[in-house]
């Protein structure tokens, strides 16, 4: 994160699929814990509906756990069915029912899906 600042950005983006982190030894929760103060808010642009690679992963924990840690907003990947032969098939589609469970009831929260 600290490789963009002083660039005039809106906000700061990451995305976080649990296979892909396995090096680090940390889960979202220890990884956002150490992101260091920031001067402009962090979303997580892409969260996945699922990650075989990654059992224990779910992603209703990973949501709670970006609303724990003060995030302006994460979004799903993916919103429509991935192609037969696409790379990312095996991350499937987010069902939008199960999504809504998590949307805020606020009329002004960033967390509203």
């Amino acid at each position: 994160m600290n490789a963009w600042s002083g660039l005039g950005l809106d906000f700061y983006d990451a995305h976080y699929y649990p296979s892909c982190e396995k090096e680090t030894n940390h889960d979202l929760a220890q990884q956002l814990a150490s992101v260091p103060l920031l001067d402009k808010p962090l979303c997580i642009g892409e969260l996945p509906w699922q990650d075989p690679a990654a059992p224990d992963y779910s992603l209703a924990s990973a949501l709670r756990i970006c609303r724990e840690a003060g995030l302006a907003g994460a979004a799903v990947w993916r919103w429509t069915q991935p192609e037969d032969a696409g790379s990312d098939r095996h991350i499937g589609s987010v069902d939008p029912v199960l999504l809504r469970a998590w949307a805020v009831p606020t009329l002004n929260s960033a967390w509203k899906v």
